[in-house]
């Protein structure tokens, strides 16, 4: 038989063989206790009276025998609220226990945690020298490949900040962990909190590297495009320029979309002097003539070209002004007679690196389609041209690219002081 919870306990009885006793079962807290109970209780001298108190009143017993049972009622009575009494106290007892369980528990938590910080700060690794962190936090962050731009939130510098107060103070006084951003600038969506997240990590990061030049790279998901996507693109473009353009030197652009590549909003960047258009391979077909977004900044020295078709004169830039130009692998890469004119176009170039065709010239659909009539009328590919500060031209391609033929191209193109040619062959 199951009888009523009282106060968090469940009770239950259970009948002896004999049916003259039985077993009370009290749980509490998954602790267990069982009491017999009999007819005649040690130290309990009325229980012996008790049961043939009763039959004779059954049986119609006088009235000194009902007194009699009225006492024992009465005594019982008393007992029971008794045992109440020191029930509740119990309980009582029991809840504060419980709340003085939690304290203990909680402050065992508080003293562990002190123990570990107690620890950590006495550690190798905390004994080490400001000095000694400054050097291994800036070969950390100098040996990531230059190829490899993580967002901010992963960054080998945020990660580095957020180990321990001591190892933040020293990484904020480091400007060379902070001058490479990368802003992931995403896909137009109403209300996203995506670019303005960015903007805020790259105030801090600008903040940060002062005065140190600062690199960014411009990313985008590869998506739809649509033209009515230009005016997104231009917000971001022109918050990230207020924010880093006094100090950008190195743009790095990783997209292939059209819409954004043909922002007027590039000539924000003023003093940028390095270049790169990375991951604009998917582009032909979807710009069909030359892009002149980035042909507005004067302070360009570098430009690395990923693009095609026709690179790098689908994205023409003032090439009078540039010492160095690489021109990535292509499925075309870029010929002899492009060659040609892209060397007189650069006087100032000291080091040149070209992925070049294996094909025969394609000059009218260059000239035609991707060069500006103002610069044709500028350089004549059939002059003959000088490049005293060239350092270094280096031609790759397939394997169709022999010596002999780079020879005949670097003979027949630069004029004395001659630069050394590299050749490397693609299988």
């Amino acid at each position: 038989m199951l009888v009523p919870t009282l106060y968090g306990m469940r009770f239950t009885t259970e009948a002896v063989h004999d049916n003259s006793s039985h077993i009370v079962s009290c749980s509490s807290n998954r602790n267990t206790v069982q009491h017999l109970v009999t007819a005649f209780a040690e130290g309990d001298p009325l229980s012996a009276s008790l049961y043939p108190l009763i039959q004779d009143v059954n049986r119609g017993g006088t009235p000194s025998k009902l007194a009699q049972l009225s006492k024992v009622a009465q005594h019982y009575r008393d007992h029971a609220s008794s045992l109440k009494r020191e029930d509740a106290q119990l309980q009582e007892d029991i809840m504060e226990m419980m709340v003085r369980l939690a304290q203990v528990r909680a402050d065992i938590v508080e003293a562990e945690n002190r123990l570990d910080l107690a620890c950590n700060s006495m550690s190798p690794i905390r004994l080490l020298p400001s000095e000694l962190l400054e050097v291994i936090f800036l070969d950390v962050v100098g040996g990531i490949d230059r190829e490899e731009w993580a967002p901010a939130k992963s960054s080998p510098q945020t990660a580095i900040s957020h180990v321990c107060g001591g190892w933040r103070r020293i990484s904020l006084q480091l400007p060379h962990l902070w001058n490479r951003f990368l802003f992931d600038i995403g896909i137009p969506l109403h209300n996203s909190r995506h670019p303005r997240q960015n903007l805020l990590y790259l105030e801090q990061w600008v903040e940060r590297s002062n005065p140190l030049p600062f690199s960014i790279c411009l990313r985008t998901n590869t998506h739809f495009p649509h033209p009515s996507d230009g005016p997104y693109y231009d917000t971001i473009l022109q918050s990230i320029a207020d924010s880093a353009s006094s100090r950008i030197e190195l743009l790095r652009v990783h997209s292939d979309n059209p819409i954004l590549l043909e922002s007027t909003a590039w000539s924000r960047f003023v003093p940028a002097k390095c270049l790169e258009l990375v991951g604009t391979r998917n582009i032909a077909g979807r710009i069909t003539l030359p892009c002149h977004s980035f042909n507005q900044l004067p302070s360009l020295t570098s430009v690395h070209y990923d693009v095609s078709p026709a690179s790098p004169f689908l994205f023409p830039v003032s090439f009078s002004s540039l010492t160095e130009i690489e021109v990535g692998e292509s499925n075309e890469g870029v010929d002899a007679y492009a060659l040609r004119y892209l060397l007189r176009c650069c006087p100032k170039l000291k080091r040149g690196r070209f992925f070049m065709a294996t094909s025969g010239g394609r000059g009218g659909f260059i000239l035609n389609g991707f060069v500006s009539a103002n610069a044709v009328r500028d350089v004549n590919p059939n002059d003959s041209y000088s490049l005293e500060q060239l350092e270094c031209l280096a031609l790759n391609g397939h394997s169709l690219l022999t010596p002999n033929r780079a020879s005949r191209i670097a003979n027949s193109e630069v004029a004395e002081p001659r630069a050394p040619v590299e050749r490397n062959d693609r299988e």
